[in-house]
């Protein structure tokens, strides 16, 4: 997108560090909203902010340039509200809410009925997951599937498929870094996620599949979860 390297090529250029960037969907004839958030404290800034204003609005195509808002120490946009994932609707989970999902359910409800609701949660998304990708993606192999699982739990930040193996009628998948090993202090089985792999291989498969943690080591910092589908049957 030309407009956009401009964009960053003017901020670079006049000595400012980007901390991070967003936009909205690219279309042909939508406007699109770009969200630039700069570290002063690693910039060595050329001109001030005031005439680095003045030079973004001068960039072909650009229609309004204005700051963003800002809570305490949190600067934030409303202009790419509501957050979107491959063209859906998303939102996103805070480390707060996390906790809740985790810690937060075993609290009120005790360890067992809480991780009865995270089998059940983690199942209907995992078939939700499938359902609403019929006609989208192509799902005649497994590397399908893996390579779905992977850019879905990447793309919103739930884990990240690392490898997997095939033998016989299982498949070990090992992920990287699920989410609620980062926020769980009592457990190394991400039960939520667990249950998604396996509602969205049922869903797939017609039949309920048995998915297992086998495995569950931290290794420089990393947390390592390795799971088995038993496509059974």
């Amino acid at each position: 997108m030309g407009i956009l390297h401009e964009i960053l090529g003017v901020i670079s250029n006049s000595g400012f560090f980007i901390r991070h960037l967003a936009h909205s969907e690219m279309s042909s004839n939508e406007v699109i909203n770009v969200f630039v958030v700069l570290d002063l404290a690693r910039s060595s800034p050329k001109i001030s902010l005031e005439e680095l204003v003045e030079r973004l609005k001068g960039v072909d195509g650009v229609l309004e340039v204005s700051p963003c808002g800002k809570y305490g120490k949190t600067v934030y946009t409303l202009k790419l509200f509501p957050l979107r994932v491959a063209g859906r609707r998303a939102i996103g989970l805070c480390y707060p809410t996390m906790c809740a999902l985790t810690q937060g359910l075993e609290e009120t409800l005790g360890k067992t009925a809480a991780s009865l609701v995270a089998v059940h949660v983690g199942t209907a998304i995992g078939r939700a997951w499938y359902r609403l990708s019929q006609g989208v993606f192509s799902f005649s192999s497994v590397s399908d599937t893996i390579e779905f699982l992977r850019a879905q739990m990447a793309a919103i930040g739930w884990g990240l498929v690392e490898d997997y193996k095939v033998f016989g009628n299982k498949i070990a998948i090992t992920i990287r870094d699920p989410w609620e090993l980062e926020v769980s202090q009592s457990s190394e089985d991400p039960v939520v996620l667990r249950n998604v792999i396996k509602g969205f291989y049922s869903e797939l498969l017609g039949r309920d599949t048995e998915v297992e943690t086998v495995s569950s080591e931290r290794v420089g910092g990393h947390w390592f979860v390795t799971v088995v589908v038993r496509r059974s049957g």
